[in-house]
């Protein structure tokens, strides 16, 4: 039977020259010059899905803070009525159990 994959075998004296050239590389590239490879190297896709990602987080975030005072009174609108004062009871019924279930 033959292996699923045919690899080379490393010896000592392989591992020792790539460790010294990894430690070599590693010592002479600046942090200006990684940040170059990175951005030469950049993801067109990735950097627009990650830019969005914080837009739409940041926006959100600035939108809670506004509308504060508004989710305020919703809530309070909300507990006030019959159908809030069964979802509060059922809600406490929940957290009753989950803490003597998990607990």
């Amino acid at each position: 039977l033959e292996p699923f994959m045919k690899t080379e075998t490393t010896t000592n004296k392989d591992l020792k020259i790539l460790n010294q050239q990894s430690k070599s590389t590693k010592t002479k590239k600046s942090f200006f010059s990684r940040m170059k490879h990175v951005i030469e190297n950049a993801n067109a896709w990735g950097v627009f899905v990650l830019g969005s990602t914080f837009v739409l987080m940041f926006g959100s975030a600035y939108l809670a803070y506004i509308l504060q005072s508004d989710f305020t009174q919703l809530h309070l609108e909300r507990r006030s009525t019959l159908i809030g004062l069964i979802f509060m009871v059922i809600a406490a019924v929940f957290f009753v159990f989950k803490l003597f279930f998990f607990g």
